[in-house]
């Protein structure tokens, strides 16, 4: 193992800033919900804080471990035996991967891969977090990796461009997606100085559907003709 691989599961604070990614667990699909910059540095603990983890790798070598609780499970009502709270599994659920930066460097390379280790047929030791890292072993499942691009590609990135101060590639506008009043998403296209540009002409009761509309716009408004019916 690399010095950074022995110290992942080191109780210490990182960063002085760092990237939160809420995702969903929806079925098998693992979403994308947000991203923003939180400008508080990261505490990572010394033990697994659940069986569901992040192996975050930045810049194809600083290594990072995030874990949390199986998102399936929730708080339910078992009245059967007993009128205590019990477990339920849920088909929906959130859980929030952090990725620590630091104040005057550039943006990382940043690769995220997501397991679910409630399957696991051996503990989750931190010696052996390179290896669940790159394949399933041990009952230990990969949910999604998330490369770079992946991340870069999300609307929200753009926020993360800016409070960076990295306006490289933001020269022509930037799109945002947004809530209007009816708790609908929607998309408008910014100039560099901010103005609005154009909106999307209806709301969205899915954020997926917002986005899914806008990079169509992205990938094949380049090359649409125009036609002219005022003439």
């Amino acid at each position: 193992m690399t010095t950074s691989d022995t110290s992942l599961m080191t109780d210490r604070v990182q960063g002085d800033r760092h990237l939160r990614l809420i995702l969903e667990l929806d079925n098998a699909r693992l979403l994308i919900k947000s991203i923003d910059v939180v400008d508080e540095p990261v505490i990572f603990p010394s033990t697994l804080l659940g069986n569901w983890f992040a192996r975050i790798v930045k810049d194809d070598s600083t290594v990072t471990l995030d874990s949390f609780a199986d998102p399936r499970y929730g708080e339910g009502l078992d009245h059967s035996e007993n009128p205590l709270h019990s477990p339920q599994v849920l088909q929906k659920g959130f859980m929030t991967v952090r990725v620590p930066l630091a104040r005057g460097q550039p943006l990382p390379k940043i690769n995220i891969k997501v397991f679910d280790g409630s399957g696991a047929t051996r503990p989750l030791m931190p010696e052996l977090l390179k290896d669940l890292s790159q394949s399933t072993h041990w009952g230990v499942k990969l949910i999604r990796s998330l490369d770079d691009s992946t991340l870069r590609r999300h609307p929200d990135w753009q926020k993360v461009i800016m409070a960076f101060g990295e306006t490289k590639g933001l020269e022509g506008g930037y799109f945002e997606i947004y809530l209007d009043k009816s708790r609908r998403f929607r998309w408008r296209l910014r100039r560099p100085g901010g103005a609005i540009v154009a909106r999307s002409g209806r709301g969205y009761v899915n954020r997926e559907d917002c986005e899914r509309d806008l990079w169509w716009i992205k990938e094949y408004s380049a090359g649409a003709p125009i036609q002219s019916l005022d003439l």
